[in-house]
């Protein structure tokens, strides 16, 4: 199942999140042991039928390290985490220090990030601005090109994350179905990352506004990452405080038909959410609020 997800993923992206959430239901069921079998035996699968493929072998590798090491192993470690520890928030703060590693390894690796992004840009999005219906010029081309370049990294590994909580949630709430009715929900309304992650974000903030030079491409991209994983922990707040308060569902709805059309700044809201209740846990404060208490 995990391994036909992904092939299909190659057709339609969103089958990713299936095999993810194969591998995340395997971990928290049996253990990272089993959840790595999964794994390598669908790397193998893949390994072999992308080799006798008339693909390029290139792509093929390329396909194959990002299953592995974006998709399947975050996902290995993050179950492993809510498995054993039983907290979402600590299983979304292992993926962000996951991120974080994969983001200091990038810059590591590649040295000018801006630069290797930018050569990889001018081949995607050149096309498209020379062919848009309002033709963009070859110095602002090359502008909005540097631009985005400077913030892909942080996008990249934000991409990560999300795409490591999304499989994880799917598989936690597959496991609530089978074993644990309405455990999913309780576990999602609960999650919350605590002080020492407010303070690390805090950081990244000082240092996306204070620093300049080389360091400070690293910072912003930094600061990217962190206002999307603060962003799952401010959802899972307003879920948390819906259901606490018991408010109508309409305020649901409202937040997620909002992030269809302004995600950004939905995410930048949630973010700021998350990181103020990483100080003062409001759902706490409701629970510790007297009964019939306005």
């Amino acid at each position: 199942m995990a391994t036909i997800a992904a092939v299909l993923a190659l057709l339609i992206p969103l089958l990713s999140h299936i095999s993810g959430a194969v591998i995340a239901l395997v971990t928290l069921r049996k253990g990272y042991r089993e959840g790595l079998i999964i794994l390598a035996g669908l790397a193998l699968i893949l390994g072999v039928v992308g080799y006798f493929s008339t693909v390029s072998l290139h792509i093929v590798k390329a396909f194959l390290v990002s299953t592995v090491l974006i998709v399947g192993l975050p996902v290995v470690i993050s179950a492993e985490v809510l498995r054993v520890r039983r907290s979402m928030g600590e299983a979304l703060a292992v993926t962000a220090l996951l991120s974080v590693a994969v983001l200091v390894g990038f810059y590591m690796i590649v040295g000018d990030v801006t630069a290797w992004w930018r050569g990889v840009l001018e081949g995607i999005l050149a096309p498209v601005l020379e062919n848009a219906p309002m033709p963009v010029s070859g110095a602002e081309q090359a502008g909005i090109i540097n631009s985005v370049a400077t913030v892909m990294s942080g996008f990249m590994v934000s991409a990560i994350a999300y795409s490591t909580m999304i499989n994880l949630f799917i598989g936690r709430w597959l496991q609530a179905i089978l074993f644990n009715p309405g455990g999913f929900r309780e576990e999602f309304h609960a999650l919350r990352l605590g002080r020492p992650a407010a303070i690390f974000a805090a950081v990244a903030i000082g240092l996306a506004a204070m620093v300049s030079g080389g360091f400070a491409g690293f910072a912003v991209n930094l600061l990217i990452l962190m206002i999307a994983v603060f962003s799952i922990h401010g959802l899972a707040m307003v879920h948390g405080i819906v259901g606490l308060t018991k408010a109508h569902k309409g305020w649901l709805y409202a937040l997620y038909i909002s992030m269809l059309f302004i995600p950004p700044q939905i995410m930048v809201v949630l973010a700021a959410l998350g990181f103020t209740d990483s100080w003062i846990d409001f759902r706490s404060r409701i629970r510790q609020r007297p009964a019939g208490s306005e």
